[in-house]
């Protein structure tokens, strides 16, 4: 079916041709909501509103042909109004009570899925880019590029796949940035540090406390734990002082022969 034939389909309340609709522009609206909300819940919700707000709207529209780009503006509206009535969220309910986290920087957000799209293969690229930036359907991506509709149906699949692979991995890499712990035991230069059981940084991650003195995560003891080295023997750390991990790899040196022995040790 023609995009204009399931346009009117849709105007006169054909709930299959609604159907193929929003079959047709849901992963390009949810792709756009991503970018500007950061919960994929959120997006989901923002989609779903937008497309009932489509379907009730639809005379609105004054050419069939930009309901992609008319659809993003839905999208638009309604993330930003979810971003408004968002409630504030509160951190790992082991830590303090009355903090609030902060909010999420959506400029970091949005910067990570720029450079997760530039990371593509130029081919990919573009398709990624015509059907979330760009609005189009895939059959109007197969008639600009001249391509068949399967042709870009497997190339988009394998372009989302990359791209969710490459998002995940930036995803995993600065999770653990800036989330707090606290000091559970400490054993000499050995630290135990307790942090949300989601969110454990991975080893050879700096942690870091008041001062100069740091830590560095050599094991993942599992439920949010993790065991730690003291970067100099003679740092004094204290059970329930409060942790942060660093952005980055921990850079100072280290004994690891010193290290080895004493997780044999312990």
């Amino acid at each position: 079916m023609e995009l204009d034939e399931i346009i009117d389909r849709t105007y006169i309340g054909d709930n299959q041709a609604f159907g193929e609709l929003v079959r047709r522009y849901r992963d390009m609206a949810f792709g756009y909501a991503l970018t500007l909300v950061d919960r994929e819940q959120t997006a989901e919700d923002v989609v779903q509103e937008a497309m009932v707000l489509a379907y009730a709207n639809l005379s609105q529209l004054r050419e069939h042909r930009a309901f992609g780009a008319w659809l993003r503006g839905i999208v638009r509206h309604q993330s930003y109004r979810a971003l408004r009535t968002e409630p504030a969220t509160v951190p790992w309910e082991a830590m303090d009570e009355h903090e609030e986290a902060p909010h999420s920087d959506r400029n970091q957000v949005w910067d990570q899925v720029r450079e997760a799209v530039d990371s593509l293969a130029p081919e990919q690229r573009l398709l990624i880019q015509l059907h979330y930036e760009h609005g189009l359907s895939q059959s109007e991506i197969a008639t600009k590029l001249g391509l068949s509709a399967g042709q870009v149906n497997m190339r988009l699949h394998a372009a989302r796949s990359r791209l969710k692979r490459r998002l995940n991995l930036m995803k995993e890499e600065t999770a653990s940035v800036g989330v707090r712990g606290r000091i559970h035991e400490v054993n000499n230069r050995l630290v135990t540090v307790q942090f949300p059981p989601c969110s454990p940084p991975p080893i050879q991650t700096r942690l870091a406390g008041l001062g100069q003195d740091s830590l560095c995560v050599v094991q993942n003891l599992g439920a949010g734990q993790v065991l730690a080295i003291s970067s100099r023997p003679g740092a004094i750390w204290t059970p329930g002082q409060e942790i942060q991990s660093c952005p980055g790899p921990y850079s100072e040196p280290l004994d690891f022969e010193a290290i080895a022995q004493l997780l044999v040790t312990t």
